[in-house]
């Protein structure tokens, strides 16, 4: 499964929200999801879609992920193992040990 996720911010910090889709490997959507944020920056906004999305495709059974994001600071954060974003590193460490996820793919 890929998720495609993004975060976006009117301000910074501001009124913020995530857009997060969920493709199989042939691109059919299996589901979207969007949700309004309180207060924050852009790094919280998509370090909080990248969560959340790997949450919701865990709740539907998928284990193996491919997830995309423009966010380069985010990205190279995740690459090299030391966001402090929202505690993602760690939250993404819990995640696969919890729930057996076969591989998240950044």
């Amino acid at each position: 499964m890929k998720l495609n996720i993004d975060g976006a911010v009117f301000g910074s910090p501001g009124p913020s929200g995530i857009g997060i889709c969920c493709r199989d490997s042939e691109g059919e959507f299996i589901f979207t999801f969007c949700k309004r944020l309180t207060n924050g920056t852009i790094d919280r906004a998509e370090a909080y879609a990248i969560v959340e999305g790997i949450e919701i495709a865990i709740s539907r059974g998928f284990y193996h992920l491919w997830v995309e994001s423009d966010s380069l600071s985010l990205n190279c954060d995740l690459f090299q193992f030391r966001s402090n974003t929202m505690g993602i590193t760690i939250k993404m460490e819990e995640m696969q040990t919890e729930n057996h996820i076969d591989h998240v793919h950044l």
